[in-house]
C-alpha cells in the first residue's frame, strides 16, 4: 500500500518512507520534487475550486509533464 500526500515535499523526503509519495494536480509544483519523493500518481483536480477543469487542458498539462533527468 502507498500513501501519496499533496503535503510538502519536504515532510515527504523528511519521512523517507518507500511506501510515501506525492499526489500531484495541476496547479500545485509538486511535479518538480517527485522524481526525490519515491512514488507518484497524477490527479485531475476536479473537485478543486480554484482549477476547472478542461479536458482539453488537463491532457496537455499531462504531455508537458516532464519528471525525472
Amino acid at each position: 500500500m502507498f500513501y501519496l500526500s499533496g503535503a510538502s515535499p519536504s515532510t515527504v523526503l523528511a519521512a523517507r518512507h518507500p511506501n510515501l509519495g506525492l499526489m500531484l494536480q495541476p496547479g500545485n509544483s509538486l511535479w518538480r520534487f517527485a522524481d526525490r519523493c519515491g512514488p507518484w500518481a497524477v490527479d485531475h483536480a476536479t473537485f478543486r475550486r480554484s482549477w476547472r477543469f478542461d479536458l482539453d487542458r488537463y491532457l496537455v498539462w499531462l504531455e508537458e509533464l516532464t519528471i525525472g533527468p
